[in-house]
């Protein structure tokens, strides 16, 4: 039987801890690069002081970009499957 596990939920502050700009790659536009400049805020934990950005459901977690980016550009490394691409 695994042993049990107590996560304790972190307390963040509703007063933000300052705010910093952010630029983030979209998928192209009729074929030109498109960035986004985000301002987001930052919060700090209650109970360990940390900080940490609002979160942005449409941006990846590992990458300056958007999730649509990031499917658009595996969309296009993934080989043509009707047989007549690259």
């Amino acid at each position: 039987m695994p042993a049990l596990v107590v996560i304790r939920r972190s307390r963040w502050s509703r007063a933000t801890h300052g705010a910093q700009s952010q630029t983030y790659r979209d998928a192209p536009s009729h074929g030109k690069p498109v960035r986004i400049r985000i301002l987001r805020k930052r919060y700090r934990c209650q109970d360990c002081e940390q900080t940490a950005f609002d979160p942005i459901p449409d941006l990846d977690g590992k990458r300056r970009a958007t999730t649509r980016l990031v499917a658009f550009v595996r969309a296009q490394l993934q080989p043509d499957v009707r047989g007549g691409g690259p």
